[in-house]
């Protein structure tokens, strides 16, 4: 069983951040047991991401649920840090969840333009037939057209293919400005 799943990669020197239950990091203990151990990104790391964007480099941040909310077995939790416990509550016999606040790891601005992005999406998904939702829905103020980090959102239910993310890639290597292409073919990293 693969539980975790990286909450960002780089490609083609455009940094893929996700903003969902990714964020939650995850251990294993045991050949299928899996545990909580902490929320993305880690003060060291949120400071990485804000001087990659002060630089002028490149951020995707690709939006997958706004807040993202995690089930949690009791089993999990109770192997889970204190920090992390805290932070979950109960749902029903052994359940728990964790809710992880929409892009609060980021400056009050870009929480703003992430939940603007957000509400923008639900708007779609409640006037719009499933069959007809977009895969993505991009941010489209010309505002911020000049700032480095970018928002997108996720509407498409399921998995979401290497293939796809390419895509989100080479539409923000495109749309970014100054952006620089690299022959990084898409290795994963945790800034």
């Amino acid at each position: 069983m693969t539980r975790p799943n990286i909450p960002a990669f780089l490609r083609d020197d455009v940094l893929v951040v996700f903003e969902g239950p990714r964020r939650l990091l995850w251990k294993q203990r045991g050949p299928l047991q899996w545990v909580p151990y902490a929320v993305w990104p880690s003060a060291e790391d949120r400071a990485a991401l804000l001087r990659r964007r002060a630089g002028g480099d490149p951020i995707l941040v690709v939006i997958e649920d706004a807040p993202a909310r995690i089930p949690i077995l009791a089993e999990e939790r109770s192997s889970a840090p204190a920090e992390l416990r805290e932070r979950m509550r109960p749902t029903g016999d052994d359940l728990y969840e964790l809710e992880i606040p929409l892009a609060d790891w980021l400056p009050e601005p870009l929480q703003q333009r992430a939940q603007t992005l957000a509400e923008r999406a639900r708007q779609v998904r409640d006037t719009s037939p499933a069959a007809l939702l977009p895969p993505f829905l991009f941010e489209t103020r010309s505002d911020v057209s000049d700032d480095p980090l970018k928002f997108v959102h996720r509407l498409g239910a399921g998995h979401c293919s290497h293939q796809a993310l390419a895509a989100l890639a080479a539409y923000a290597h495109s749309h970014i400005r100054g952006y620089s292409s690299s022959d990084d073919a898409g290795r994963q990293v945790l800034v």
